[in-house]
């Protein structure tokens, strides 16, 4: 079964969102930013592949997005950064009806390209 984890990082905390394909709903859960959070959340994960789970996790890139992507990535579950930025800036393009700036650059559908991004 594919479980999708989607992580949120803040300042002092992270929020995981975890959903199971399958799976009617999801849940969620609040992470401390320290080891312990950390440590609890990687085993997690790897309870999940240990039970043969495909297991793939998206993070909005922030400014300590890298190193929680290492760490996520050193059990061994994918990791694709998505920017909040980009994909709002896409969503007010479409609605508006305006072209492009130069500052803009998305391919015409950034959704598309988020999309498969995730299925990677």
């Amino acid at each position: 079964m594919r479980v999708s984890v989607g992580a949120d990082l803040h300042k002092g905390q992270f929020m995981v969102y975890w959903r199971a394909c399958e799976g009617p709903l999801g849940r969620f859960e609040r992470c401390r930013i320290n080891d312990l959070g950390y440590r609890w959340f990687e085993r997690q994960l790897k309870k999940l592949k240990d039970k043969g789970h495909e297991v793939r996790l998206a993070v909005e890139s922030t400014g300590n997005t890298r190193y929680f992507k290492r760490r996520v990535e050193a059990v061994g579950v994918p990791v694709v950064a998505a920017s909040p930025h980009r994909s709002r800036r896409t969503r007010t393009h479409r609605a508006s009806g305006t072209t492009a700036t130069g500052n803009d650059r998305s391919t015409g559908d950034g959704s598309q390209e988020v999309r498969a991004n995730l299925k990677g």
